[in-house]
């Protein structure tokens, strides 16, 4: 039986990668697998085209948490989806990267608020399987 924080660790991991799974899927990437496990999660994908999408993409992740109310939104520079963030953005001015990633942030929220019934779907699906194949989500997103 897991103790109260590792349901809730979990939790905070499943909605994370629903946001990258619905965020994906709806500016059209391609997703290829989902999965949480004790060691933290992870969305293998084929990105969009666009930059923006492609970074609000990355962003979606701890937006979805904040939104389910298990996180806070703080940037971590540490964690591989800001690394990523910071590698599509760096030929970019400061200014011109500071309007790239608003952009990306009011994307992936639009995109979270206007599909948050799949979102729940997608982390529910994850905390009971662990991990989701990419037919497994597109029959989530139906």
């Amino acid at each position: 039986m897991r103790s109260q924080r590792e349901q809730q660790a979990r939790a905070r991991l499943a909605y994370h990668e629903a946001g990258h799974v619905i965020v994906c899927a709806a500016v059209g990437g391609r997703v290829l697998r989902a999965m949480i496990g004790d060691n933290g999660g992870a969305v293998d994908f084929e990105p969009p085209d666009d930059r923006i999408d492609h970074i609000a993409v990355l962003l979606a992740g701890d937006q979805a948490a904040a939104l389910a109310c298990i996180a806070p939104v703080k940037a971590d520079p540490g964690k591989p989806d800001y690394q990523r963030v910071r590698q599509l953005l760096d030929h970019l001015s400061r200014g011109e990267q500071a309007v790239a990633m608003a952009a990306a942030e009011q994307r992936a929220a639009t995109l979270l608020w206007s599909r948050w019934a799949a979102v729940v779907r997608v982390a529910d699906a994850l905390l009971r399987a662990d991990v989701l194949s990419g037919r497994d989500v597109a029959r989530l997103l139906g």
